[in-house]
């Protein structure tokens, strides 16, 4: 960021619905070229890609277990950082390539604007509708997990922590974010 003219305040760690990240403020990107703004925007993949294969390389070299579990949570991070559903990488770089401030709230208004047969249907428009979509499927798909799945997504998590091994994963947990 700051090799394209930008600034940062602040650089830091935290969590973000629940998942450790690391993050950098680049709020004042707006004012750089769309071009600048999209590669910022990737920034974040390409170094979680980058991570991987470092420890890819040291987990093959010095045969490690668990750091092929490492490498499958930073992986799927990842892949969720590309969905441009919420405001992560996916989401930015979205904005960047349709030139669209403000994402999220531009596709509800156009959907609003829609919706009084007021504005053609566009991607705009498409977007807020597949949003609302996907944001509903995972809410339903959780609280399925959480209270009528036959293995709970907490004992899952909890089998996990005690014991992290790729056997603990489900298409049914993870599907519907890598979607």
């Amino acid at each position: 960021y700051k090799s394209l003219g930008g600034s940062a305040f602040s650089i830091g760690a935290g969590f973000y619905f629940f998942i450790p990240v690391l993050f950098v403020d680049v709020s004042l990107s707006n004012s750089l070229s769309r071009a600048n703004r999209l590669k910022i925007s990737l920034a974040g993949v390409y170094f979680e890609l980058i991570w991987v294969l470092l420890l890819l390389g040291f987990g093959l070299a010095l045969q490690i277990d668990w750091m092929y579990t490492a490498i499958l949570l930073i992986g799927f991070q990842a892949l969720w950082n590309l969905n441009p559903f919420f405001r992560s990488d996916g989401y930015w770089i979205l904005s960047d390539v349709t030139n669209t401030r403000w994402l999220s709230k531009s596709s509800t208004e156009e959907l609003k604007m829609f919706i009084k047969a007021k504005e053609p249907f566009n991607g705009l428009v498409f977007y807020a509708i597949t949003r609302s979509l996907f944001i509903t499927y995972c809410m339903i798909h959780l609280i399925y997990q959480f209270f009528f799945a036959e293995k709970r997504l907490i004992e899952v998590l909890i089998d996990f922590v005690r014991s992290p091994s790729i056997d603990h994963y489900s298409v049914t947990l993870i599907l519907p974010f890598l979607l």
